[in-house]
């Protein structure tokens, strides 16, 4: 879809032209927020309705952006949908309102809560476990976030009330750079679902939409802290991606030296370990990084980092540098 960039439209359907009813007894403002109304198949037109008339609406599926309805600043689901449209099918409440369709998911400036802005994509009976994470912004590559899980249906169903959280959305430009963030993980069989909160603020964002909303709880992180974990481990923090990306150099007992090799690494900031014992015997190689100090690996498991030993208890080890 064509938009011109760098304006803003806001087109309110005109009442006298677009009168739907006379003897309707509540009056329905219809607001088309944005340049989409080639995107809009049908919608009602403003005027006056009588309350639970149905409100129908179809728009064209996008590929580069997704059409949203708020009625009254509320956000609705979407009722069903074709491979050409999705259909809204809304009832006309009992007092005067406002329907507004836009591709701004974060038109409405209320209070709403985590569902509404970041839907769940796994149901609460499909969780096998869940997972936080917690570190430090703005702290150097490599320090250590705290790593808990727990497979504990009680502490699954009291985590997925998360949704539930009500949040405000806030200036974009006063977000804190430093401060600690939790990464909350609803993990499936199959896939998991990861929820950051930095200082008490969630991003939501999609192709036309980008927003931060800060969680209004005061007890947050203390409600949706991991009380009993089944596992707790490190995971090294604040490593971009590109710093992941490591050299391996294997020990040579003839020359008992370094050899660079043709293995690399890119996996450190998925790596997940506890600590270990001190290892006495040389290390089997090490890891050049960009950002962090050399890490030397022992075994498949064990490892050494700024003269700190680890193990790894995670899927992902250094197997693949070690045989």
């Amino acid at each position: 879809m064509n938009r011109r960039k760098g304006l803003s439209y806001l087109i309110l359907v005109p009442f006298l032209s677009s009168l739907a009813s006379c003897s309707g007894d509540y009056k329905l403002d219809v607001i088309f927020d944005g340049n989409i109304a080639d995107s809009i198949i049908s919608s009602p037109k403003s005027g006056y309705y009588n309350a639970g008339d149905e409100l129908l609406i179809r728009a064209n599926i996008l590929y580069d952006a997704q059409i949203y309805v708020f009625l009254n600043n509320e956000l609705e689901t979407t009722t069903s949908w074709t491979n050409d449209f999705n259909e809204w099918k809304i009832e006309m409440p009992s007092k005067d309102s406002t329907l507004v369709l836009t591709m701004n998911r974060f038109y409405a400036t209320d209070v709403t809560t985590i569902s509404k802005i970041i839907p769940s994509y796994i149901e609460k009976d499909e969780i096998t476990k869940i997972r936080t994470r917690d570190g430090y912004n703005g702290v150097r590559p490599g320090s250590l976030d705290i790593v808990k899980y727990t497979n504990s249906q009680d502490e699954i169903d009291r985590f997925y009330s998360f949704f539930d959280e009500k949040v405000q959305k806030c200036d974009n430009d006063l977000v804190p750079a430093g401060g600690n963030y939790r990464v909350i993980s609803f993990i499936g069989s199959d896939y998991e679902n990861n929820y950051r909160i930095s200082n008490k603020i969630i991003v939501s964002a999609d192709f036309t939409s980008y927003a931060n909303f800060k969680i209004l709880s005061e007890s947050f992180y203390s409600d949706y802290d991991i009380s009993s974990p089944t596992l707790s481990c490190y995971m090294f923090g604040n490593l971009p991606p590109v710093s992941s990306t490591s050299t391996y150099y294997k020990y040579n007992e003839e020359t008992e030296d370094y050899v660079e090799t043709s293995k690399t690494f890119c996996e450190l900031g998925e790596i997940e370990f506890i600590n270990a014992e001190k290892i006495e015997t040389p290390p089997l190689g090490y890891l050049e990084t960009r950002l962090l100090e050399d890490i030397f690996i022992y075994s498949d498991k064990i490892f050494s980092f700024e003269n700190n030993f680890y193990g790894v208890v995670g899927d992902i080890d250094f197997t693949a540098l070690t045989i």
